[in-house]
This record gives structure tokens, sequence and C-alpha cells, in this order.
């Protein structure tokens, strides 16, 4: 079975054109991590508003970016947040995390 692709090509050489290309994917390394640590939190505490809020936003900055996976993992995490469920969360979480250093990898060998 072929592995998903980690980043999109298309967005990050998109991303890569601009200018500020390295300093927003360093931003959204920056960031990503205080988001997946308040998911984390907030899934252990119960929490489904603030599970949904922090996977929303990690959806979006990880589409704006390309990282397909972290992404997708994201907004199944969103969904369970908006319907106040919790099954599967800390899984989820997991796998996140798990996806997130494979992207943190990708885009330090951009030479970031």
């Amino acid at each position: 079975m072929e592995s998903q692709p980690v980043l999109d090509q298309n967005v990050i050489s998109r991303i890569m054109q601009r200018p500020s290309g390295r300093q927003l994917l360093a931003l959204y390394v920056a960031e990503t991590s205080g988001l997946l640590q308040g998911l984390a939190t907030a899934v252990a505490q119960a929490d489904t508003q603030t599970m949904w809020e922090s996977a929303h936003s990690l959806k979006s900055s990880s589409a704006y970016v390309g990282a397909i996976q972290v992404n997708r993992l994201s907004a199944t995490l969103e969904q369970l947040g908006r319907k106040g469920e919790l099954a599967g969360a800390e899984t989820l979480c997991q796998q996140l995390n798990g996806e997130f250093e494979r992207v943190k990898e990708s885009i330090n060998g951009l030479g970031l």
C-alpha cells in the first residue's frame, strides 16, 4: 500500500515562490505545536467546544500550507467536537501528532 503524501507539492511550490514563504512555513510549525497541545488538553478534559475550535484552526492552517493528512485528521476531530463526541478523539490526537512530525520533517527538509 502506497503511503499518503505528507505535503501537497503544488501548494508548497506556490508558498515557496512568495518572498515570505519560508517564514510562513516556520510560523505554521511553531503555531501548530501549540494547537496540538491545546487540542490534547481539551480531549483529556472532555472539553468538546475547545476541541472543535482548536481542530478547526488546525484544519484551516494545514489546508493553507498543504499538510494533507493533518488537515484530514483535524477535520475529523472538528466534526467529533461539533457533535459533542469524544469517542476515538484520543487516538486521533495521537495520529495527528505523528502526522505533524512527518510534516515538520518535510518542511525542515526544504531548508528552513
